[in-house]
């Protein structure tokens, strides 16, 4: 926003209207909604809207944006009141609570609307849930209903379930309702109104919501004549007897694709029931029955099911004991017996060296594996040995393996310079992560050279290794071509958060940078390969290293994405940051939270930015861009297993360590959750 409030990009919009050049198809506002009104948007009648109110930000503890005078924040309400809904197809909005009432009165002409999204709000309470369920029923042709992370509870799901049975056409398909607080009375009342609305459901979502065995079977109960495609109930208190209820209620249909039960404490019992009945769903493509507390009778009970699964793809078996019979099974299911499992996540289950050489072997008969997660499994020298043996191998069966993440095991560096020999013949892999193994300098070069030679090698996740200047030259190395012919390396993504990366490293990689871009531009060569994404965060880069990578990233052009947050850069590398601002017409995302600059130079990195194509631009504290605060991802705190023991699911723990955007924003922060982390695992 300028002096006045008003962000650059509303004069555009007023202006294309004025000369009647105006035909958007879909409208996403990031500005508070007097500013919408100020427009003047209500004129005109459009197909997709999403608001995202300044009230909204604030009421979730979010600063007010920078220059946007307080009697303007006034939220959404006052926007969609004054826009036309007539024609409106798709309104995702998070207001605060002071303007639900003002939206769900809007919501009476919206008579188009299929799609309806109020996830995250946190507006949609208890006190609003009936005004709210009479406000949907009068949406004739609602398909999609988002309610996720609302404190809606058991009350107000019971209005809203009125609202449902009111439906004047009953198209609903979609109904998410994840951490809503519904607990037994309020999925009691949910499926009293699916029995009674005869909805045509083909999604529902209802994780996180202190659902126990009584509520799965109240819920199973309007299932019966539910075409449900899609069933998410992870993370809620089942153990054997709901889930039984749920599968029996939904095997009349037999059209049940996604099933997540993850986070529930089944235990070897309710694995059990689970896999007597998954005969029922021979369309079954996802299964998700990870950190459920299985033993290894359990495990082996669910995956002995699965074989009676045709067209299973995804299978989630992590935080699980899948060793022995389980073990066994499992690798049954990834021979060439078994042509539809595509990913498989077994992280987190005692594997050891044993169980991945047994998973090795099956991986390498195969015909269409294309993604295995092995973190947090012990994997040592002998694990890695054997993995390298079956994705470098010669058989064809092989070469659908396109990603391997052995994220928090115990390579070091004997067992990445095993697994790099296998890597620099693997056909397909495309992306390795072997964050957080203490690899050093030694695993990070034999790493490199196997990505120099690597046919498809284009993602290569480094965090997290202790690795310093003599691996950052190695990776350049590779990078550049150097030495070992005209081509370089594939590489387009780089990650090295939470490494010893020096100046001197950061500058031999900048000039990789230009180097790439030579060979790529030589005649004949092949084009396209150049690196998108580098992040270094959290290193010893100062100054010096940091003016140094973005000039000679300025100078290729090609960066999408770069992170230099928590690294001593002080003013000196403003002009180069400034550079690599404008002269890198793709670049999305900067990086520089927990970075010394001063207040004036944040502000000409602002003003920079404020003149390009939308993006993040993470500082500290945070800028306000295009009239909307831009945060990154925001992991969610460590939560307890069926066990009672504190847990984190490997896809969090990718938040946490993978991207080094996350919540903590200094360095105390981020080595106690790097502590916490390694402690959990």
């Amino acid at each position: 926003p300028g002096a006045g409030g008003r962000a650059p990009g509303a004069q555009l919009v007023v202006a294309a209207a004025t000369s009647g050049l105006l035909a958007v198809a879909h409208l996403f506002f990031l500005v508070s909604g007097a500013m919408v009104t100020r427009m003047g948007l209500g004129a005109y009648a459009w197909r997709a809207l999403t608001i995202d109110s300044t009230a909204g930000n604030q009421a979730r503890g979010l600063p007010k944006p920078v220059g946007t005078p307080a009697h303007e924040a006034q939220g959404a309400g006052l926007a969609l009141h004054a826009l036309r809904l007539d024609l409106v197809s798709s309104i995702a909005l998070r207001p605060s609570p002071e303007d639900l009432s003002t939206l769900t009165a809007a919501l009476a002409h919206g008579r188009a609307i299929r799609s309806l999204s109020f996830a995250g709000a946190g507006a949609v309470d208890q006190s609003s849930g009936a005004d709210l369920g009479a406000a949907v029923s009068a949406l004739v042709g609602l398909e999609s209903l988002s309610l996720s992370s609302n404190p809606i509870g058991p009350q107000g799901v019971v209005g809203l379930s009125k609202g449902l049975c009111a439906l004047r056409a009953p198209f609903l398909a979609h109904l998410r309702l994840s951490r809503c607080g519904l607990l037994d009375t309020g999925i009691a009342a949910l499926g009293q109104a699916l029995l009674t609305a005869q909805l045509p459901l083909a999604t529902l979502h209802v994780a996180s919501n202190g659902i126990t065995d009584y509520g799965a079977s109240a819920l199973a109960l309007g299932l019966g004549s539910v075409p449900l495609r899609d069933l998410d109930v992870g993370d809620n208190r089942l153990s054997s007897m709901g889930p039984a209820a749920l599968v029996d209620s939904l095997a009349a249909q037999r059209c049940l694709e996604r099933l997540r039960l993850s986070a529930n404490p089944l235990r070897d019992e309710g694995a059990e029931v689970l896999g007597s009945k998954l005969w029922a769903f021979p369309s079954l493509r996802e299964l998700n029955v990870g950190d459920t507390g299985c033993g290894e009778r359990g495990c082996a009970a669910v995956v002995d099911g699965l074989l009676r699964c045709p067209f299973l793809t995804v299978l989630w078996l992590h935080s699980s004991t899948v060793t022995g019979r389980a073990l066994a099974s499992l690798t049954t299911n990834l021979t060439a017996a078994s042509e539809t499992l595509e990913e498989v996540y077994v992280h987190g289950s005692d594997l050891g060296d044993t169980g991945t050489i047994a998973l090795s072997q099956a991986v390498a008969q195969s015909p269409v594996l294309r993604l295995l997660s092995l973190g947090a499994n012990g994997v040592r020298v002998d694990g890695a040995r054997s993995l390298a043996g079956a994705i470098g191998s010669a058989q064809v069966h092989c070469s659908t393996l396109h990603t391997l993440l052995l994220r928090a095991n115990f390579l070091h560096g004997a067992g990445a310079a095993a697994l790099a020999a296998g890597v620099a013949r693997a056909p397909m892999l495309r992306v390795l992560d072997v964050a957080d193994n203490a690899i050093g300098d030694w695993g990070a070069s034999s790493l490199a050279q196997a990505a120099a030679t690597a046919p498809a090698l284009d993602t290569l996740i480094l965090t997290g290794n202790s690795i310093g200047d003599d691996g950052a030259f190695a990776l350049a190395a590779a990078i550049a071509g150097g030495a070992r012919g005209p081509a370089p390396a594939r590489l387009r993504v780089v990650r090295m958060d939470r490494n010893d990366v020096g100046d001197a490293g950061a500058d031999r990689l900048g000039r990789a940078l230009v180097a790439q871009l030579e060979h790529s531009s030589a005649p004949g060569a092949s084009r396209g390969f150049l690196l998108e994404e580098l992040r270094l965060a959290d290193n010893h880069i100062e100054t010096a290293g940091a003016a140094a990578i973005a000039e000679c990233a300025a100078a290729v052009g090609a960066m999408v994405e770069l992170s230099l947050s928590r690294n001593a850069v002080l003013d000196g590398a403003l002009d180069a940051l400034l550079a690599l601002v404008r002269r890198c017409p793709y670049l999305n995302r900067l990086g520089l939270r927990g970075v010394p600059l001063s207040g004036g130079a944040q502000e000409q990195l602002v003003l920079a930015w404020a003149g390009r194509s939308p993006g993040l631009l993470l500082v500290d504290p945070p800028v306000n861009l295009r009239g909307g605060w831009e945060f990154g991802p925001q992991p969610r705190p460590p939560r307890k297993s069926p066990t009672g023991k504190p847990t984190v699911s490997f896809s969090n723990v990718v938040d946490y360590l993978s991207d080094d955007e996350g919540t903590a924003t200094s360095a105390d922060d981020s080595s106690a959750l790097r502590a916490t982390v390694v402690k959990l695992y």
